[in-house]
């Protein structure tokens, strides 16, 4: 409570839930939650109202499609076999879209009120590819600074078996306790999503329609 006392001037105010994953992400050091609470809402009030339209090029392109909302969000994102910058991408304007992205989601998205007095955790499933190293590690302090406890899982598909382990080692900067999985099979995707072997038809649509390379 002594957190939401603090910024309750805040628009709009930090709920306890809140206040709570910020507790957590500084393992309940209190001035260290503070500080860090205090630095994201700095950085949420300086987000802008409206995506550029560079931007939001990039969010109507197929690089972000949410699957599933409500408290367990799936947001599938495509780096396309090595071609997530194709075109001229700028490297500020691809963070800035999976802020909007995540910030389109209103279970996640730290600009409301409402949601943000949910315990919802997120799970990203990456195709065509992994993301870049640079790319990557940018998004992964994204997480930790501004949506802390909010990353349920991070999964990579579809990954041949015998490139595994090399990708466990690309994404090795993801915070340490956040689950990542690589599926080789749909069968497997299903299951690291929580829908017993099986995907949900609109789901398995959505992901195989991008999910292998063009030939």
């Amino acid at each position: 409570e002594h957190l939401v006392r603090t910024f309750a001037g805040s628009e709009p105010p930090p709920s306890l839930s809140t206040a709570r994953r910020f507790l957590v992400a500084s393992h309940w050091a209190l001035d260290a939650a503070e500080a860090m609470l205090r630095s994201h809402l700095q950085w949420r009030d300086s987000l802008p109202s409206e995506p550029s339209r560079e931007v939001q090029r990039l969010l109507d392109s197929s690089r972000f499609r949410l699957l599933q909302g409500g408290s367990a969000p799936i947001l599938l994102v495509d780096f396309k076999w090595g071609g997530f910058f194709n075109g001229g991408v700028d490297f500020d304007d691809a963070v800035a879209s999976y802020i909007a992205a995540l910030e389109s989601i209103p279970s996640i998205s730290c600009m409301e009120q409402a949601a943000s007095r949910t315990d919802a955790k997120l799970t990203i499933v990456c195709i065509g590819g992994p993301p870049p190293l640079s790319y990557g590690r940018a998004i992964s302090a994204l997480f930790e600074a501004n949506y802390p406890e909010r990353l349920a899982q991070a999964i990579i598909y579809p990954v041949p078996s015998w490139v595994v382990r090399f990708i466990n080692s690309v994404i090795a900067f993801l915070p340490v306790n956040v689950r990542h999985v690589t599926c080789s099979t749909e069968a497997e995707l299903a299951r690291a999503l929580g829908f017993d072997g099986v995907l949900p038809n609109d789901i398995a649509i959505a992901i195989n329609s991008h999910a292998l390379p063009a030939d």
